[in-house]
């Protein structure tokens, strides 16, 4: 009789098994420690951002499956900006990527006048779809773009969020335009 156990493969990981699943854990470690660092960019974007624009802050947003930073300026609505979202299960070898881009998550009805015009206006922004972001008009995300993958980020990981602030301060003076002519023609 053949036996299903018998390839090479099988064997190795019955042989390892025990030190496949303790390597195998480190994974978590590693996703905690992608998160943590996601998040300690919200520091560094905030002083960029004020530097270009001192009404411009941000704050962060977490919900279960997502985190979330948001610069945005004091006279937008709460949810509403230049967003850095990432998953809890983040991954930027390329399964689960964060993304960036215009974010406007706010179901209250007195919003949804302005929501219409902001992501009308961020969809004929030419240097918004130049920059290679995907728009929609009308959704949450009027305008996203992933980061990039990246096989190597952990050998530099104040390079790779620099990278990603540097990609937000660049999108903030076309989004912020953008955000405060829709909430004035909607309002």
């Amino acid at each position: 009789m053949n036996n299903p156990l018998d390839e090479e493969r099988l064997q190795f990981y019955l042989r390892h098994r025990d030190d496949i699943r303790e390597w195998a854990s480190i994974e978590r470690e590693v996703i905690l420690a992608t998160r943590e660092l996601l998040a300690a960019s919200q520091t560094e974007l905030e002083e960029r951002l004020v530097g270009i624009d001192p009404g411009a802050t941000t704050s962060r947003r977490d919900g279960s499956r997502y985190e979330r930073i948001v610069a945005h300026r004091a006279g937008w609505p709460q949810g509403v900006g230049v967003t850095l979202e990432w998953e809890t299960g983040v991954d930027p070898f390329g399964s689960v990527l964060p993304k960036y881009g215009i974010f406007l998550l706010n179901d209250e009805p007195s919003f949804q006048p302005a929501r219409v015009r902001i992501a009308a206006l961020v969809e004929s922004t030419a240097g918004i779809t130049a920059n290679g972001f995907g728009v929609s008009n009308g959704k949450v995300w009027p305008a996203v773009k992933s980061v990039p993958k990246s096989t190597d980020w952990w050998q530099d990981p104040a390079a790779w969020t620099g990278r990603i602030v540097d990609a937000m301060i660049e999108l903030w003076p076309l989004a912020a335009v953008q955000f405060d002519r829709g909430l004035i023609e909607a309002g």
